[in-house]
Parts: structure tokens; C-alpha cells; sequence
């Protein structure tokens, strides 16, 4: 889902899709964080919010098959959370 997308809009996504988590990409495509269940329950009912706000950064995700300068397609972020 993209940082820009409401929290209304990931919710319905999570619906749509069956999922408690969403990648979180930028206008670029890149990965720029994750959005779970739990984000969501804690941004309670702020529906317009921006996932961007809720969401975990990039920077506090560990991916240790990632090195610091190097940007992940979704494709590679699927394969590393798998």
C-alpha cells in the first residue's frame, strides 16, 4: 500500500485481501515500511490519517539479508518477510 493511502483505505485493503499487514512502498515503489493490525488498532479511529503516520519505518525494520544503502523491490520484500 503506498504512505500516502488513508488508514480508511488500508482497512479496506486488509478486508479486501484477507491480511493483518501491508508492505508500505513510496511513490517510487520502494519499500519504506509496514503497516500491521496492531498499527491500526492504535490509530483507532482516525480514519484519514495517512499510513505514513501509523506505520513502521523502514529504518526500525531489521532486514538483515539488506544493506544500509540498498532499496528492495516488493517482489524482494516478499521473498525477505517469507
Amino acid at each position: 500500500i503506498s504512505e500516502t493511502a488513508t488508514v480508511s483505505q488500508l482497512r479496506a485493503e486488509t478486508r479486501a485481501k484477507s491480511v493483518k499487514s501491508l508492505l508500505v512502498t513510496d511513490a517510487e515503489g520502494k519499500l519504506c515500511g509496514i503497516v500491521t493490525n496492531r498499527d491500526m488498532r492504535l490509530a483507532g479511529e482516525m480514519d484519514s490519517r495517512l499510513v505514513k503516520e501509523i506505520m513502521t519505518p523502514r529504518s526500525r525494520l531489521h532486514v538483515s539479508v539488506l544493506p544500509p544503502n540498498r532499496s528492495l523491490t516488493p517482489e524482494e520484500a516478499r521473498a525477505v518477510l517469507h
